[in-house]
């Protein structure tokens, strides 16, 4: 039997996945593009609600393909297939009207920590009117308590808000609303919204076809809070077989993939794609470059290289070495191999991380 290479790579799935190493929340926010559906009538996104559950908070276009059109005017998405519309401000008469969009964030933001937050904001056709007072406020549980979301709620300070008189009045660009705050550690939910009262809020008169009702619907897409620490994340250094691919970098989310760019060394110029992460079928030894500039800090870097110096499981069952169970979850017995000579045994997860060495 011909003498085995000293590396092998052996691929384990174990059960429950795998996750990438050291990747860790980038997008806090979850859904932040309303791709995910969870309510055709009332057609609403996943993962947004009204602080009460009762209550309008805002809808989706659909099914797919409704967008650009609506009722409420003509508009592409900022990214992906849908946006969220939602009234941030209505005066008619003695009736007013709120809503607040709420996201449960992905995990407690923690003590200390500096974010940035982020939101495109475009007026909706219909509008009479174009707002400064928008923002966004991250709280605890006692969110849970609140139980109306019709009228303004100004007993809340968002840590996040627009500049006065700096309106959102344009309907057909999408505009950008931002900053950083400081986290103390037990906020969950999100609130995007009006936190001023009618009198405090600044407004400029956009289309008076409806007037004297004065309202602001807005359509929102691409949301995102990311730490500000961030580091970039290019992935392992894994080994493949050749003909394979592998998936390098963080699953693409909103906020991440602006501001992350690709190059293939030794092309560190050239971007090759513009993504948080991205799926590569490298012919040779390759090593990647990722390049993260977020809005709110400083650029950053990271390499991942992809080897093929292993034999894989296809190689061993020619040359009769058996390896069971496989998959498996702990415990695995390799039949076959020479005896007396030296071996190395890496297992790696499908993620590329060495779980055993």
């Amino acid at each position: 039997m011909n003498r085995l290479s000293k590396k092998i790579l052996l691929l384990v799935f174990l059960s429950g996945g795998c996750t990438l190493f050291g990747q860790g929340i980038a997008n806090y926010v979850s859904n932040g593009s309303f791709e995910k559906i969870k309510s055709i009538s009332p057609p609403l996104p996943s993962d947004w609600s009204a602080t009460n559950s009762t209550k309008f908070f805002g809808q989706l276009l659909i099914p797919p393909g409704t967008v650009p059109n609506s009722s409420y005017g003509f508009q592409y998405p900022k990214q992906g297939q849908n946006h969220l519309i939602s009234l941030f401000y209505y005066v008619s008469g003695p009736n007013i009207y709120r809503s607040y969009p709420r996201n449960t964030l992905k995990d407690t933001l923690v003590n200390g920590k500096e974010y940035c937050f982020s939101m495109h904001l475009n007026l909706s056709d219909n509008s009479t009117v174009g707002i400064d007072a928008l923002g966004a406020y991250f709280g605890d549980a006692s969110l849970d308590t609140i139980l109306q979301c019709n009228i303004p709620l100004t007993y809340l300070s968002p840590q996040v808000s627009n500049a006065t008189n700096n309106f959102i009045a344009d309907s057909m660009n999408w505009l950008e609303v931002k900053g950083t705050f400081v986290a103390n550690g037990t906020e969950i939910y999100m609130l995007i919204g009006n936190f001023k009262s009618d009198f405090a809020t600044n407004k400029v008169v956009v289309n008076p076809t409806h007037l004297p009702v004065e309202a602001s619907d807005y359509l929102i897409d691409d949301v995102s809070v990311v730490d500000m620490d961030l580091q970039a994340f290019a992935g392992n250094d894994t080994n493949i077989v050749i003909g394979d691919s592998v998936f390098i970098g963080r699953q693409p989310d909103v906020g991440i993939d602006y501001a992350c760019q690709w190059f293939q060394l030794p092309n560190d110029t050239i971007p090759i794609d513009t993504v948080a992460g991205l799926w590569v079928k490298p012919t040779t030894k390759t090593t990647y470059v990722v390049k993260q500039q977020l809005w709110c800090s400083g650029v950053k870097w990271d390499t991942v290289t992809i080897h093929f110096n292993t034999v894989d499981l296809s190689d061993l069952a020619r040359r009769r070495v058996k390896i069971h169970p496989n998959p498996s979850s702990g415990e695995m017995k390799l039949c076959g191999l020479v005896q007396g000579n030296e071996y190395t045994l890496k297992i790696l997860d499908i993620g590329g991380r060495v779980l055993y060495n």
